[in-house]
C-alpha cells in the first residue's frame, strides 16, 4: 500500500518511473538534515560588472554594498542606480525553473525543502544542512566555501568576461581548461560533496545561465542520472559516491537544449 501511494503521488506530480533519479535523491538528501536550495542572486552579478571584480564571502554575508560602490564606482549617478539595483533581490527565470524541477523531485520522494535566495542565507547554514546552491560563485558566493575541494573549478575573467573552469589534474583526452563562450557554448559542472558540519552539498554551477539551467535539468531526469551511473561504472545495488561532472552544450536563446559528458571524477 505504501508503495502504491508513492506512485500515485509521483504521477500526480507529472513524474513517470524513475528509479535511479529517486535512489539518488534518498541518498543524497534522506539523512533527516534540513535541507536548503539557494537560488542565485541575479543583481549581484550587475552589481559586480559595475565594481569589476566578484565579492568575498565575507563582503557578502555583511552586504558591503554601499561601501564597495563608494570605492570602486566614480560615477555618482552610476553608483546611485547600482545600490538601487543591488538592493533589489532577484533571481532569474531559469532558478524559478530549476526550484520547480529540484521541488518535484523532493515531494516525490518525501524530502523536505526550503527554496531562498543566496541573499537571505548565512555560512553557518550553508555548511550545517543540506545545501543546494545554484549558480556561479558570482551570482552565488556560498560557491566559494568549496571550490578548494573540486576538481573542476570555477573562475571568471573581467577583460575580456569569460567564465570557464580549470581541470586541477588532467587525464588522458581531457583539456586542463575549458572556457565558455557568451552566446554559443557553455559548460556547467554539477559536483556533489559531504558537507563539513553534517549533511551533504550539490553544487550546480555554469559558465551561463543557460548552462546552469542544463545542470538543474541533469539532476532531475531517469535518463541522465542512469547515465551518471554508467559513467561512473556503477553496479545496479552500488551506492552513488560523491562525484563531479562536467558538461558542454551549445547555447541558443540563453538555453542549452542539449548538453553532453565531458568529464567525471569519483571523490
Amino acid at each position: 500500500m505504501v508503495q502504491n501511494a508513492g506512485l500515485r503521488r509521483r504521477a500526480d506530480l507529472g513524474m513517470g518511473p524513475a528509479p535511479n533519479l529517486n535512489r539518488f535523491w534518498r541518498q543524497m538528501f534522506g539523512n533527516g538534515s534540513h535541507t536548503y536550495l539557494v537560488l542565485s542572486d541575479a543583481n549581484l552579478v550587475v552589481f559586480e560588472d559595475a565594481i569589476r571584480r566578484h565579492l568575498s564571502i565575507q563582503e557578502y554575508q555583511n552586504k558591503l554594498f554601499e561601501s564597495l560602490a563608494n570605492e570602486l564606482i566614480q560615477d555618482q549617478e552610476r553608483r546611485t542606480l547600482m545600490l538601487n539595483l543591488v538592493g533589489r533581490v532577484y533571481t532569474g527565470l531559469s532558478d524559478a525553473t530549476a526550484a520547480r524541477r529540484i521541488g518535484l523531485v523532493c515531494a516525490a520522494n518525501e524530502l523536505p525543502l526550503d527554496v531562498v535566495i543566496a541573499r537571505d542565507i548565512t555560512a553557518a547554514q550553508v555548511t550545517a544542512h543540506n545545501s543546494i546552491l545554484l549558480g556561479s560563485r558570482r551570482a552565488n558566493p556560498w560557491v566559494n566555501l568549496f571550490e578548494n575541494k573540486l576538481n573542476f573549478r570555477a573562475g571568471f575573467e573581467e577583460t575580456p568576461r569569460v567564465a570557464y573552469f580549470t581541470n586541477q589534474s588532467p587525464k588522458q583526452g581531457e583539456e586542463p581548461e575549458y572556457r565558455g563562450h557568451f552566446g554559443t557554448l557553455g559548460y556547467c559542472r554539477v559536483a556533489t560533496l559531504p558537507n563539513p558540519k553534517g549533511g551533504k552539498v550539490m553544487l550546480i554551477t555554469g559558465t551561463d545561465v543557460g548552462s546552469t539551467d542544463a545542470g538543474s535539468e541533469f539532476v532531475t531526469s531517469e535518463k541522465w542520472i542512469r547515465a551518471l551511473r554508467e559513467w561512473l561504472w556503477l553496479r545496479d545495488s552500488e551506492p552513488f559516491p560523491h562525484f563531479e561532472v562536467l558538461l558542454r552544450g551549445q547555447v541558443v536563446n540563453n538555453s542549452v537544449p542539449q548538453f553532453q559528458f565531458v568529464a567525471a571524477r569519483r571523490h
